[in-house]
């Protein structure tokens, strides 16, 4: 025979009193030993469900314990709040970066550990979750027991089931280090922002000097020149007839190198954005440019009465400036109309010309070569933005406000 099983006296009675219950069975009477076979038979047949039952409890019972060490000792941590905000689980890992046991930890609520200057933030997140089945995401400063503050990424997600009140599952991570490398960069720059817009002063700076010495230190010689050759001109027609030729080209020269000191000049540091401001230097440049690339340019100042600061007028001088020169290097355009808008604020400066256009940059940027991202940064400068939109055989559309 099969191992004996002990069982359980209230199982028994709880067996016997079924039976009792059950109707005498009609059937004729079986041998002693027929009815012993089949009984030995139904105990093996318990015997080896029982094992397998037991098998079953093991494998649950070490599936078990993975599981808890896989949450206890999981990288993140794992918190569970309630409707009123308290924690009602924890796994160790979070409740060392809490700062606390997790004895400690639960019953506990979750809004003591957030500094006082993201209370209101946090609330608005709880209540929020507690209402929406979709993810919520936020990054909030915490504070230790000792009185360390970090900072943490907390993914929420929340949870009911069987009809049970909801609550809010945490997923808890220390982003403090990378807190501290985002403020560093963002540090950099400032930093370097703040060299570049120096570098911008110093060189508009510069282009005002050099512009005035060029002009300063050559208009006396050339002016002396032109007299020069004035007076032999005016010498008896015997001995200016052997020099006249040469005199008149040299005229010709003086004139023209006059003509390209005054352009380039005007190019480093157009004299009418000093004197009479950007509307005047726009409307003077626009002439320039077209009489030298037959590119018709229409400027309209109409709204641009006011003087704005001097940086400012230099900024989106520059802008105007270089939108023209790629549109002369690039666009391939007829003809560019110019607007500028002082009377509201932020100040509007818009650039359109009809030529080939351009596919925007893949990266999303919309910007294709440093002119362009020259345009964008000065008008970053002047405390601005500046929108370039292109499409191919369309033209090309900047607009600054600042």
């Amino acid at each position: 025979m099969g191992q004996t099983m002990s069982v359980d006296p209230q199982l028994r009675a709880n067996a016997e009193a079924q039976l009792a219950d059950v109707a005498p069975c009609a059937a004729p009477p079986r041998p002693a030993a027929e009815l012993l076979h089949e009984l030995q038979v139904h105990q093996i047949e318990l015997e080896m469900q029982n094992e397998t039952l037991r098998q079953a409890q093991a494998a649950l019972e070490e599936s078990r314990d993975r599981f808890v060490d896989l949450y206890d000792f999981a990288p993140v941590g794992y918190l569970t709040l309630d409707e009123s905000c308290l924690i009602v689980e924890a796994n160790l890992t979070g409740a060392a970066l809490l700062g606390v046991t997790r004895k400690e930890l639960l019953r506990r609520r979750f809004a003591a550990f957030v500094i006082p200057a993201e209370q209101e933030r946090w609330a608005r997140l709880f209540v929020g979750a507690l209402r929406s089945s979709e993810k919520a995401q936020i990054d909030l400063a915490l504070q230790r027991r000792d009185g360390g503050v970090w900072h943490a990424r907390l993914d929420c997600l929340r949870a009911a089931a069987n009809g049970a009140a909801p609550v809010l599952r945490i997923a808890l991570a220390d982003i403090t280090e990378r807190k501290v490398i985002e403020r560093d960069l963002a540090a950099s720059y400032r930093r370097i922002k703040d060299l570049s817009r120096h570098m911008v002063d110093v060189q508009e700076d510069e282009r005002r000097r050099l512009s005035g010495e060029l002009h300063d230190r050559t208009s006396p010689n050339l002016a002396a020149i032109q007299i020069n050759l004035g007076i032999l001109a005016a010498l008896p027609p015997e001995e200016a007839a052997e020099h006249g030729e040469r005199i008149e080209d040299t005229r010709a020269l003086v004139a023209d190198t006059d003509a390209s000191i005054r352009e380039i000049s005007a190019e480093l540091r157009p004299p009418l954005l000093d004197y009479a401001g950007l509307a005047a230097a726009l409307e003077g440049y626009a002439r320039q440019f077209a009489k030298r690339t037959g590119i018709a340019v229409k400027v309209d100042c109409a709204a641009a009465a006011a003087r704005l600061a001097p940086a400012v007028e230099s900024l989106l001088f520059r802008i105007f400036q270089e939108a023209l020169t790629n549109c002369a290097k690039h666009a391939r355009a007829t003809s560019v109309a110019v607007a500028l808008n002082c009377a509201y604020r932020p100040v509007v400066l818009t650039i359109t010309d009809d030529g080939v256009g351009f596919e925007p940059a893949p990266d999303g940027s919309g910007l294709k070569g440093l002119g362009l991202l020259n345009m964008r940064e000065m008008a970053e400068f002047a405390g601005g933005r500046c929108v370039i939109a292109s499409q191919p055989g369309k033209g090309t559309r900047i607009e600054v406000k600042v």
